[in-house]
């Protein structure tokens, strides 16, 4: 039993709708990673609401070389406030060797990707300029350099790999390689498997949503369709997406070119930092 993994060397800390699930799965298949259950334990957003015990119950009982948490909301904390840096003061204090990966989706594709996922579930929000103007989360979840300079105040630059959305969704198997080459692993070691992305963009059509609505909430219909996916064969799978969702409908150009202006200084930023640029 290798005791001295925990706590987590390595962290997916985002960003959100930007393919971090699609890569935690992948990550999770080298045979020296394990990945928390759940995926985003969310624990060093608030140490004291679970505790430590609970936290390393999110992990096998005999650990592997390295554990992954692939938590979203440790970046998130820091896009709320603009400058909360105590997520990675707790996770410096508790691995001071952390590592960290960071998915960077064009922050337009990323906020429209979480505005129809929000629309998906049933919400209420109005067209896509109210409901960024009613909920700024949507634009600050986006703000890259605002959420990472709090980490960069606690760890050195080399301790982060920064990863383009566009390139994980061309090569995901050799972007995991990536990712496992920079957590000091053996990529060649084992074999990674990739079926298709987690967490596609779609809406639900009519029937869809009774489907939806038997449900409490979107988690519990998630793991039922888990249970059924575990269960039947690929194609029954795709047969009832196909027949209960359709794609998120195109969003109008001036709305991209209106969330672009709200991320123009931010991306500046990154790119000076990443080398990764996004283009509108």
């Amino acid at each position: 039993m290798n005791e001295d993994a925990f706590p987590p060397r390595l962290y997916l800390i985002g960003a959100q709708k930007a393919g971090t699930t699609t890569l935690a799965f992948l990550l999770d298949q080298h045979p020296d990673i394990a990945l928390s259950d759940p995926k985003e334990p969310g624990y060093f957003v608030n140490p004291d609401a679970k505790g430590l015990e609970w936290y390393r119950g999110c992990f096998p009982a005999k650990l592997p070389a390295m554990l992954l948490d692939a938590s979203t909301g440790y970046t998130m904390t820091a896009a709320q406030s603009g400058a909360d840096d105590s997520v990675p003061l707790r996770i410096k204090a508790a691995a001071p060797d952390a590592r960290f990966i960071y998915v960077l989706r064009d922050p337009v594709d990323r906020t429209i990707s979480a505005y129809w996922h929000d629309k998906r579930a049933g919400h209420d929000l109005g067209e896509l300029r109210d409901a960024v103007d009613s909920v700024p989360f949507y634009v600050d979840v986006s703000f890259y350099h605002t959420q990472i300079s709090q980490y960069l105040k606690h760890f050195p630059r080399d301790r982060f790999l920064f990863v383009s959305f566009d390139e994980l969704s061309r090569d995901p198997v050799g972007v995991a390689n990536r990712c496992i080459a920079f957590a000091g692993l053996d990529p060649a070691k084992g074999r990674l498997r990739f079926e298709e992305p987690k967490n596609q963009s779609f809406q639900f059509n009519g029937i869809g949503r009774i489907f939806f609505n038997l449900f409490p909430n979107e988690r519990a219909a998630s793991k039922f369709v888990g249970l059924v996916k575990s269960l039947t064969p690929s194609f029954v799978h795709r047969l009832a997406k196909s027949l209960m969702t359709r794609p998120t409908t195109e969003t109008e150009s001036t709305d991209r070119g209106w969330l672009a202006q709200r991320f123009a200084d931010e991306n500046r930023r990154m790119e000076e930092l990443t080398g990764i640029r996004f283009f509108r």
